[in-house]
């Protein structure tokens, strides 16, 4: 049942890095992956779970607030814009046109 409750920031979360990473910026979402899983997932799982003693359902928690977190972080950087600056190739430089 917990996990039910990640579903809409599942949802928010891959729709703005999809977003992020389709106008080129792929950096963005690598990093909040990153910081998600080392920052947020594994300090809370280890302090839900085990530290507090709820286990599995600690471990659950811990996802679920990772996941919040990661929706907050990637709409936050898409907020501030700067995927708006990524330059692209032209195909007719990659063609020799």
């Amino acid at each position: 049942m917990i996990g039910a409750l990640e579903l809409p920031a599942l949802g928010f979360h891959f729709t703005y890095a999809g977003a992020l990473r389709g106008a080129g910026d792929t950096r963005s979402p690598m990093l909040v992956a990153l910081v998600g899983t080392f920052l947020f997932r594994l300090p809370l799982v280890y302090l839900l779970g085990i530290r507090f003693g709820l286990g599995l359902k600690g471990i659950w928690y811990g996802t679920l607030f990772d996941w919040i977190g990661r929706a907050i972080l990637i709409y936050l950087i898409f907020r501030r814009g700067n995927w708006k600056d990524k330059a692209f190739i032209d195909e007719k430089e990659i063609a020799g046109d």
